[in-house]
């Protein structure tokens, strides 16, 4: 369940950071899209009380005043269409006292009066200026009286730069004409849509709509924005879930990673440049977004991936099967494959280039020259090309007798290295590695005689130690048979004593001699091990029980940690129950009195390791193989051990197939045997 949770954790924060970034990145675009399309003032206006407060309705009403006053300067007969049907707007054109056009519907007031129903912005132009109310107050129009063009003014005459001639376009006019005009207009505070003539009503439908979407984008970058936090703050997991992706894409060969790669940055390129040009937007977004994303996983392939993408290739693969189907082959074979496949290029690269050369004499020789000399250079450029061919062919063959000189080298090492005698032929004395094969026959030589002499050495020395153990065997027996003989006597006090120190110093002796007869036989590889499946377990726990009552009268506090189940070894039960023998023995004579001695035996990567530790009562020496032969942790007693005992359990161990191991720190002494846990195979 834990499990699960993770990995749920792990594609949650990828999931987040993936929308998180596209929302933002998505949303950004469009609001800076829509900025450099509308304007950041449209926006601006879209989120104001009333869409009478916007640019977009200082505009139509400044269009809407000008068709009306293009009718004082046309006639009526030249009347906006449109103005007539959009009933969003009431307006009221009078010269003279005179009605020149009109919309206002009988019943439904004066404009004058500016209490129209559903109408709350009244316009009013008379004699060059404009006056305008909203909610029954007057709105200041002209400001400091100059117009610039500014969005938050009227487009409308009565400016000291802008007067009415000004507005209207016209290149000449009479003022006094204007006079006894008056306009009047009205608009909807709720405009309605009546179809197709609705301009203000798609003013304040444009503003809604832009509200919206500005809305919406907002809500989008939040999101994103919170999505890319969360995968921040779940960095751990995201790093895990990266690094599982990396673990995928690390299976996919390399060369399907180059063909998508190219595939990808062709498709990010064109995306790049239709998004310049505008053509066909969004899914060219799309497409770049998606570009960066395959980026991404192709930057995070690179970084996790990075020593092993040669080896995910199928061209390595290819080559490493090449490679290992090759290995199997003698060196010699080898190398010749190798100079025959140089061999083979070489002559194609020169067969290539004799091609291109002739294709150039019959082409261009032929028309530049004429006569003999296009003959001659195609003669001297075959000689060249025989020469060259005669190079390579003379090359090869060296190369290929070079190749089977060194498989005879290699012959002749093996040969040393098993043991044996070199059979094989001999390299001929003008080769390159005659000098090299006659010094490994010497070698050869040297070796066998270095072997011959040691193994003469050693069985001299086994000699040497079995008569001399035989030797000493026999007045042993003697002593120790009158030295009990004695112990049973009467004799005084004094003598009795002797007799008792004579007695324990034989039986020591005795000991000794068999401990050196036998470290030796370990030591020349003669000792005969019995080799079984052992329960090491059960071998400690038996070694502990016969060692009990030494243990018990010791004073030492033994902690053991042995595993319940059974741990298998192969080795020989005699030998190895001598070896923690020697060891608790050992312990037994040097730990500090009433300290703790462990006992544990472990097991991991195969291998079985059983340690015994103690702290030792005198100080352990700097700089000493304990496992040497006859030596002691304190080189100031002159009784006790033999200094044998630690050199015997590292020499059975070792006959057994293990490993042995003794560290100090300080004072604290530690034993390791280490073996490799059986796995039913002999």
């Amino acid at each position: 369940m834990d499990t699960k949770w993770k990995n749920a954790k792990c594609i949650v924060s990828l999931l987040a950071l993936f929308l998180g970034l596209n929302l933002t990145v998505i949303a950004s675009g469009l609001v800076g899209y829509y900025m450099l399309s509308y304007g950041p003032g449209d926006m601006t206006d879209a989120f104001r009380d009333s869409y009478q407060e916007s640019e977009s309705f200082r505009n139509q009403i400044s269009w809407y005043l000008r068709s009306l006053m293009d009718v004082v300067v046309s006639g009526p007969g030249r009347e906006g269409q449109e103005l007539v049907q959009d009933m969003n707007v009431r307006y009221e054109v009078c010269k003279g006292g005179r009605v020149l056009a009109g919309n206002l519907r009988s019943g439904e007031g004066e404009l004058s009066d500016r209490k129209l129903t559903g109408y709350n912005f009244y316009l009013l132009y008379r004699n060059g200026l404009v006056h305008i109310w909203r909610d029954g107050e007057e709105t200041d129009v002209y400001g400091n009286g100059i117009y610039r063009g500014e969005r938050d003014q009227w487009n409308l005459p009565g400016y000291a730069n802008r007067d009415t001639g000004t507005f209207l376009g016209l290149t000449a006019w009479n003022e006094k004409e204007w006079t006894d005009v008056t306009v009047w207009l009205a608009a909807a505070e709720e405009p309605v849509d009546y179809g197709m003539y609705s301009g203000m009503y798609y003013v304040a439908d444009y503003l809604k709509d832009l509200r919206t979407i500005t809305c919406v984008f907002a809500v989008l970058l939040a999101l994103g924005a919170l999505l890319v936090l969360w995968s921040v703050l779940w960095r751990r997991w995201l790093s895990m879930a990266w690094a599982a992706v990396g673990r995928f894409t690390g299976h996919v060969w390399l060369e399907i990673k180059l063909m998508l790669l190219l595939g990808l940055l062709y498709s990010m390129a064109m995306g790049t440049i239709r998004l310049i040009s505008g053509w066909r937007t969004r899914w060219h977004l799309l497409m770049v977004l998606l570009g960066l994303w395959l980026l991404a996983v192709y930057c995070n392939d690179l970084i996790r991936n990075w020593g092993r993408l040669r080896r995910g290739s199928f061209c390595g693969w290819v080559y490493r099967n090449l490679r290992a189907a090759e290995l199997k082959l003698p060196v010699q074979k080898r190398l010749v494959r190798r100079s025959l496949a140089v061999f083979v290029l070489g002559l194609c690269l020169l067969l290539a280039a004799a091609g291109f050369l002739t294709l150039c004499v019959l082409s261009f020789g032929l028309i530049w020259y004429g006569g003999r000399r296009p003959l001659l250079l195609f003669l001297v450029a075959g000689a060249v090309f025989l020469g060259a061919g005669a190079f390579l062919f003379l090359f090869w063959r060296d190369q290929r007798a070079l190749a089977e000189d060194i498989g005879t080298l290699s012959g002749q090492a093996e040969a040393i290295r098993d043991g044996e005698s070199w059979t094989g032929e001999r390299i001929v004395q003008d080769r390159d590695l005659w000098e090299m094969s006659e010094a490994l026959r010497d070698i050869q030589s040297g070796v066998q005689r270095a072997v011959e002499d040691r193994t003469r050495s050693e069985r001299m020395k086994v000699e040497l130690i079995a008569n001399v153990s035989h030797d000493l065997k026999t007045p042993l027996t003697s002593i120790l048979s009158y030295a009990d003989l004695l112990s049973r006597e009467e004799l005084p006090p004094a003598a009795r004593d002797y007799v008792t120190i004579l007695n324990e110093k034989a039986q020591r002796l005795g000991n000794m001699v068999q401990e050196v007869f036998e470290v030796s036989k370990a030591a020349s590889g003669e000792l005969n091990i019995k080799w079984e499946r052992l329960d090491l377990a059960k071998l400690l726990r038996q070694t502990l029980a016969d060692q009990s009552e030494p243990i018990e009268e010791s004073g030492l506090c033994f902690r053991v940690e042995l595993p319940g189940e059974a741990v298998f070894i192969r080795a020989d039960g005699d030998r190895l129950y001598r070896v923690f023998q020697n060891l608790i023995q050992n312990t037994l004579k040097y730990a500090l009195e009433g300290s703790r001695v462990y006992v544990s035996l472990t097991c991991g990567e195969g291998k079985a390791t059983a340690r015994i530790q103690n702290i030792s009562r005198d100080e352990l020496p700097r700089g000493v193989d304990f496992t040497a032969r006859f030596v002691r942790g304190d080189e100031s007693r002159t009784d006790g051990g033999s200094g044998l005992g630690l050199a015997i359990a590292d020499s059975f161990t070792r006959a057994c197939g293990g490993s042995f191991q003794v560290t100090t720190d300080a004072d604290l002494f530690t034993a390791r045997v280490i073996f490799d846990l059986w796995d039913g195979e002999e």
